[in-house]
């Protein structure tokens, strides 16, 4: 690995990669009663597998409510950018499980310009 510069070490250790992916989960769903779904729809067996991913590999997420139903059809994952090679373990992830063409990534990188920031509140007189 090439060791960066110092502020480029500084920058990349302050933005992130957001991944998100969304998971098919079909007719199965309920519309408003019981969002339970068969244990045999593909969209449940993708949402066991990337949650036991993030379980083994990262950080850990429930990805289904107590009752067994998922909490949503989209997954996002936060990475650190300075470690692309947990972000590309789950694009591969989400490739094998057939799900590469519904996943998106946004970097965030937190800007430290002080032009850019909000004034602080001079809370003593009231304003800013």
């Amino acid at each position: 690995m090439v060791a960066l510069p110092t502020t480029k070490r500084r920058a990349a250790g302050r933005s992130w990669l957001h991944l998100m992916v969304r998971v098919d989960l079909g007719s199965g769903r309920a519309r408003l009663g019981s969002p339970r779904l068969s244990r045999d729809v593909a969209g449940f067996r993708q949402l066991l597998q990337l949650e036991r991913w993030l379980k083994d590999h990262h950080i850990p997420q429930s990805l289904f409510d107590r009752y067994g139903a998922p909490r949503s059809d989209t997954v996002h994952a936060f990475f650190r950018s300075d470690q692309p090679e947990k972000a590309l373990a789950f694009r591969g992830l989400c490739n094998e499980l057939g799900l590469g063409g519904r996943l998106d990534q946004v970097r965030i990188a937190v800007n430290s310009c002080s032009r850019l920031r909000p004034p602080l509140l001079d809370l003593m007189k009231g304003g800013l």
